[in-house]
């Protein structure tokens, strides 16, 4: 018994052989290394590790880089208001300053653009203006842009099916699919947990980072080792556009069509045609599969600035200091159409009741006709062509509140107020 147990011992010891602490020890961010939180190691996702990971993901696993380019930068003009002491209502209902509710809401980094000028721009928790964040979700963007601009360039239809362009997705519920009904999110699919479950994270978000080899696999584990082979296991819960059904899967597709279509990578892709364009300050880059797939759903990392920058180009209809980067009519189509009667069936309505869902953006469809995007631990992306507004917030959020969520929208449609009378 006794050199069973030693036995045992050392297997524990060996799978631990990677990890820069025992389980229950407490790490910093500046322990924060790529072999201390590979898959071997850490589980990111942990309140005490999210704020390290989301702002050090290059250390943390496989990365790549969506270039800058040589293109010149146009610096922000700066129009200061002293937003910080605006009152706004807490997740408590009780009246603060928007500062004590975005320390509250666990932000890093928030920007408010109006007009085109910067006028507030704040940063906790020591992050930086040149940092890159992860976007988590907000990241589907991105992929959704390149789909459009290739169908207007007639190299891909809307109406084949991901299988045509990727033959290994044939008779799955992704490769079953239209690109339209990929990029409007309705597929209804479901991925084995492969052992893995966590409280308050979703399996297709679970199963994502696993594929990735971005969180700690379980012991036995024979899962997926690609996002690929991820999408090739999912199991159909319904018809292809029968209902909104928002899932990472349907991303990944898009992406994987991208890439067998044009033969280059979704970060040269985005670095091409749309990062370049804009004169971003930083490099960006994208989380990345041991095969070098990116995560196109929930992967792609950049400064709070340069996601202004993006959101001020879709607020002037693909257009940036007068130079066009998309064509007008990529942003008119997103703004214009989207299933609010499709929505209003699925289980996302509970919380968005007048929102509507088209070409991986969120429609409000309110007086301003704002739009847009999300991503867990909270972040955010928000247009509002009315106001002439940009908002674009950066946090570590590990535990999802919906008081707290509905506290930061209220908050923003008290920063429109206020620009509005500004």
């Amino acid at each position: 018994m006794k050199k069973k147990r030693l036995i045992l011992l050392s297997a524990m010891l060996a799978v631990c052989t990677s990890c820069s602490q025992l389980p229950g020890s407490s790490s910093s961010s500046a322990e924060i290394s790529k072999s201390s939180t590979s898959a071997a190691g850490i589980n990111w996702l942990q309140p005490n590790q999210m704020r390290p990971a989301m702002l050090h993901m290059k250390d943390m696993t496989t990365t790549k880089e969506v270039k800058r380019g040589a293109a010149l930068t146009v610096p922000f003009l700066y129009q200061p208001l002293s937003l910080q002491r605006l009152p706004v209502q807490d997740e408590q209902g009780n009246t603060v300053p928007l500062e004590e509710l975005l320390r509250s809401a666990d932000t890093d980094g928030f920007l408010v653009l109006h007009e085109g000028k910067i006028v507030y721009e704040t940063y906790f928790h020591d992050m930086k203006s040149s940092d890159l964040h992860g976007m988590a979700s907000v990241s589907k963007v991105f992929t959704g842009l390149l789909v459009s601009l290739l169908t207007g360039e007639k190299k891909l239809s809307l109406s084949a099916s991901a299988a045509e362009y990727v033959p290994e997705l044939r008779g799955t519920p992704f490769g079953k699919a239209t690109l339209q009904q990929l990029l409007d999110m309705q597929v209804s699919a479901m991925y084995p947990t492969h052992g893995f479950q966590q409280e308050g994270l979703a399996n297709q978000d679970a199963q994502l980072y696993l594929a990735s080899h971005q969180l700690p696999r379980p012991f036995g584990y024979e899962g997926p080792d690609s996002i690929l082979g991820m999408l090739r296991e999912a199991r159909e819960t319904d018809s292809p556009g029968a209902a909104f059904a928002y899932n990472n899967g349907s991303t990944e597709t898009l992406a994987a069509v991208l890439r067998r279509v044009t033969g280059r990578s979704l970060s040269d892709l985005v670095s091409t045609r749309i990062w370049r364009k804009l004169g971003a300050e930083q490099d960006a880059m994208y989380v990345t599969d041991p095969t070098g797939a990116e995560q196109a759903s929930a992967g792609f990392n950049a400064t709070l600035r340069d996601m202004g920058r993006f959101g001020q180009m879709m607020l002037r209809n693909g257009s940036y200091h007068s130079k066009r980067v998309i064509p007008a009519a990529v942003v008119q189509e997103i703004r214009q159409h989207g299933d609010q009667e499709i929505f209003s069936r699925s289980t996302a309505a509970a919380k968005r009741p007048d929102y509507s869902y088209h070409n991986q953006w969120w429609l409000t469809n309110n007086e301003h006709g704002a739009f847009e995007v999300m991503g867990s631990y909270g972040q955010r992306l928000y247009i509002d062509p009315a106001a002439e507004m940009v908002i674009v917030q950066f946090s570590s959020r590990a535990i999802e509140r919906a008081e707290t969520d509905a506290a930061m929208v209220e908050a923003y449609r008290q920063i429109t107020g206020a620009l509005l009378k500004s």
